[in-house]
């Protein structure tokens, strides 16, 4: 059970019971101060751009502000702090060059999560080269880590990039790297369609965090919002928590009564009216459990 004093302060449990009892619940490390911020992040920001999210008409739509009146996301400044340490920053070096980033966050310390697109682009295929970087602020981090093997929904590899029950993937970070046991990990729950009617759109319960683009790309950013409760499939849901890009990958997650971070989705895109997450589904949920108890395929 993670330490609630060193809790991000603009995170407060859903006001629901259905994030109680995770699927699968991380193990917690003591949180005190939490890992130093001493590695230091040797990317040239100016040369890299966020992962675009591959359309039916290959233009790039991506993650979105659906109310930029209302648009109150904070900066966490202080990344020591939980669930920020578990936050990821995703380098990617693509085949013909093309530098980008995304987001994702760990399960546990040798596994991450992500998007697939974040990993796998359907015009210039697998990545090159990946870098993560464990609650990276500006130009430091918690852990850093070359990820050389990973997993993306087979589908998705296949070419079937425009169907969002494929864009899922996860990193796998080699076992020993530094600080990376430090840093804590999220929970997931799968929900039950009751479970997602049972939330309402009048509170703001829900939040993604990442590395948007409008903010610098370097910094983490937490937004609050909610769930479209009548806007879902068995694969994906529709959210209304401020992004933008360069979050692809992050995660949909509230915070439940014990005061545990639970992922309940995989942020992947928006239209500029509404954001999508790719939902934890039973299937999603045993793969990832898999891949925590060893299982690398």
């Amino acid at each position: 059970m993670p330490d609630v004093r060193h809790i991000q302060s603009n995170l407060r449990p859903a006001t629901s019971s259905v994030l109680d009892n995770p699927d699968l619940e991380a193990p917690q490390v003591p949180l005190q101060a939490g890992p130093a911020m001493s590695i230091p992040v040797n990317i040239d920001n100016q040369q890299i751009k966020p992962v675009p999210y591959p359309y039916r008409n290959d233009s790039a739509v991506m993650e979105s502000v659906p109310d930029p009146t209302r648009d109150n996301r904070l900066e966490i400044s202080n990344t020591s702090q939980f669930p920020a340490r578990a936050i990821c920053y995703v380098f990617v070096q693509r085949a013909n060059g093309d530098q980008e980033w995304g987001t994702a966050f760990l399960l546990s310390p040798t596994v991450a999560v992500t998007a697939a697109h974040v990993v796998h682009s359907p015009t210039a295929g697998p990545p090159a080269r990946m870098v993560i970087y464990a609650g990276r602020s500006a130009g430091s981090c918690l852990a850093t880590a070359d990820v050389t093997k990973y997993w993306v929904q087979p589908e998705w590899a296949q070419g079937q990039q425009f169907v969002h029950r494929y864009d899922a993937a996860a990193l796998f970070i080699p076992s020993g790297s530094s600080n990376f046991a430090n840093c804590n990990a999220f929970s997931m729950k799968v929900l039950q369609d009751s479970d997602l009617q049972q939330i309402s759109s009048a509170t703001k319960d829900f939040y993604v965090q990442g590395y948007p683009q409008d903010k610098g790309g370097q910094f983490q950013y937490c937004g609050p919002g909610h769930i479209e409760s009548d806007n879902f499939d068995a694969y994906a849901f529709r959210h209304l928590i401020p992004t933008d890009h360069g979050e692809s990958g992050g995660p949909v997650f509230g915070i439940n009564s014990q005061g545990q971070p639970i992922v309940i989705g995989i942020h992947i895109e928006g239209d500029g009216s509404y954001n999508v997450a790719r939902r934890i589904d039973p299937v999603l949920d045993g793969i990832l459990q898999g891949f925590i108890n060893g299982a690398t395929s």
